[in-house]
């Protein structure tokens, strides 16, 4: 438990909260210690304070957020840890202790056996912190080089496994490029796969995803948690946005004027501010001010309260309120997503070629080589000037290359272009990937229905009593698909009870499904919706409001299943995604 104390604010005469915080369950133990740090910087004009007696903890698989404006000294306190002040800055007095130990935040020698390597940073702005002259997976492997954790071949390799795990796509080729050749939030990732390569203990993330979109922000902020959660590290997450911090903290630590002014568990200080500046923070913040959807000390996730079942709130109107803007506002998080997705430079908007391949050698329009098929394996022919890459290395020669059945598929390297070498119904092709595609230039978004939480529909799931196979056709005339099915979702809409087969595991399930929008207002071949994982009973929920399309519905290139004969809905789903190439949205 944390403890709230209060003393009178020498300039104004209000409570003046100070830290006294322990770790969680109340143990005193803490990783970061930081004690009565001051902090000052010279200037033309004089010095300028700009910590003034700070102390705050952060314990082992803690995640504290630091909040504060502008020009509150958040950076300053995170830049002192890591002894990455600028010249005109001087910590003046102060301890900070890290893992029981004092560090001596004057030397740059101390420093450099924990910066990196037990304490990792994610700083502000990706353009400012990535050497724009390095290949990103240099600059990802430099933690592990400098405190001689691997050599150079396997420190690249770990670099291309941390930028897969932080989600960047294609993490072979992104380790191969500079900087300027990824988008913003592909460089955010690359900041956070250089923080966690070398393992830290604690993570300082200072405003990670100010320079983003929203909806990027959040994706970025998604695989950051994910990341740091998986390794059991500590996060000082930096923010001005207190809705980030109610998201993603256990605890909160209010910064103004270089001093804490509150902090405490996330619930208490969101739903019971102490101080005016906390207020006046939350009040800049009017989504936080109705919602109770806050982490707390025995809750790693935020509590969403649901329409079914609503927390108490001051008015039954600000709930109506509060649940509307939070139902539309997720939704407007994953269309959002959707489209940049699509946006990615070699997603499925920028294919523009499928060639199916033989067993007799041939050349492939605009692509070079040879290419054919025998016993089950592609063969590739090449010279150096044909500037072939496979797994990293120019093809000089024979390349043999062996996708896996229904894969995504193994990628061979040609200048800016990706061919993917794919395996379908025991027949392989090469789809070509090219970020300067027409389609994907021209990309304006996807037409939608207009998100309605009438289309959220309960339904009950039930299990087989052993997978099965499920077997449907293609887009594309001789291929088929080979499903796995877990069960059946039952749900009615209206005075229509319908039965679907359901694909996947029972915690990650996927409906592939029509419906009588099919074909006039919604894409013909099918749509897609994924399903939360059931309740204990077989409830499970169905917001048709996210129903996707396939691939296949963007582009000609593409070899998406059809659905099975169960999965052809007799009821109109007014929801979702609309056929792109109609150009219409309701």
């Amino acid at each position: 438990m944390s403890e709230r104390s209060t003393s009178a604010d020498p300039t104004d005469g209000t409570p003046r909260i100070r830290d006294v915080t322990h770790g969680p369950n109340g143990s005193a133990a803490a990783l970061l210690r930081i004690e009565g740090l001051h902090v000052r910087y010279a200037s033309d004009s004089g010095d300028v304070a700009a910590l003034r007696g700070v102390s705050l903890t952060v314990a082992r698989g803690e995640v504290v957020a630091l909040v504060g404006e502008s020009g509150s000294g958040k950076s300053t306190l995170a830049q002192s840890v890591i002894g990455l002040l600028g010249p005109n800055a001087e910590i003046t007095s102060g301890t900070v202790t890290f893992d029981g130990e004092t560090v001596d935040t004057g030397s740059e020698r101390a420093l450099r056996r924990i910066r990196g390597a037990r304490i990792g940073f994610v700083p502000q702005d990706p353009g400012l912190s990535l050497n724009p002259v390095r290949r990103v997976g240099d600059q990802v492997a430099e933690a592990l080089l400098v405190h001689g954790l691997a050599d150079r071949r396997d420190a690249y390799a770990r670099a291309i496994e941390l930028l897969a795990d932080a989600g960047l796509d294609l993490p072979e080729l992104r380790a191969a490029q500079y900087p300027h050749e990824l988008s913003g939030g592909q460089r955010q990732r690359v900041l956070i796969a250089a923080a966690l390569i070398a393992g830290p203990e604690l993570v300082i993330a200072d405003e990670p995803t100010s320079a983003l979109d929203a909806t990027v922000a959040r994706r970025v902020l998604d695989k950051l948690a994910a990341q740091t959660a998986a390794r059991g590290a500590a996060v000082l997450l930096i923010t001005h946005d207190l809705a980030i911090a109610a998201e993603r903290a256990d605890r909160i630590v209010v910064l103004s004027g270089g001093e804490i002014v509150e902090t405490g568990p996330t619930a208490t200080v969101l739903a019971e501010p102490r101080h005016p500046y906390t207020k006046r923070l939350l009040a800049a913040s009017p989504s936080l001010a109705p919602f109770d959807g806050f982490r707390t000390p025995d809750d790693r996730h935020p509590i969403t309260p649901s329409p079914s079942q609503p927390h108490t709130r001051r008015s039954q109107s600000v709930m109506t309120t509060s649940i509307t803007s939070l139902f539309e506002t997720e939704w407007a998080h994953w269309h959002q997503a959707r489209q940049d997705q699509l946006r990615d430079p070699l997603g499925f908007l920028s294919l523009t070629g499928l060639h199916w391949l033989t067993d007799q050698p041939e050349r492939l329009a605009d692509i070079p080589g040879t290419w054919w098929v025998t016993d089950d394996k592609v063969f590739i022919t090449a010279r150096p000037a044909d500037r072939l890459r496979f797994e990293g290395s120019d093809i000089a020669g024979v390349q043999i290359v062996t996708p896996a059945e229904g894969a995504p598929g193994l990628d061979v390297l040609h200048e800016n272009r990706v061919l993917e070498v794919i395996r379908r119904s025991g027949l392989y092709a090469v789809r070509v990937h090219d970020p300067a595609a027409p389609p994907l230039l021209s990309f304006e978004g996807i037409p939608t229905y207009a998100p309605d939480p009438g289309w959220v529909v309960d339904g009950r799931f039930e299990p087989f009593d052993a997978p099965r196979t499920i077997t449907t056709g293609a887009v594309v005339d001789g291929l088929e698909h080979h499903h796995t099915a877990s069960g059946t979702i039952e749900f009615t809409i209206g005075e229509v009870t319908e039965r679907i087969i359901v694909f996947g595991e029972p915690t990650n399930l996927r409906v592939l499904f029509t419906d009588a929008t099919s074909g006039v207002t919604t894409y013909p071949a099918a749509r897609s919706l994924a399903v939360e994982a059931p309740e204990s009973d077989g409830t499970v929920r169905l917001d048709f409001n996210r129903a996707a399309n396939l691939p296949c519905a963007f582009t000609d290139f593409a070899t998406c299943p059809l659905v099975p004969a169960e999965n052809r809905l007799r009821v109109a789903i007014e929801a979702g995604e609309q056929h792109p190439r109609l150009g219409r949205s309701a």
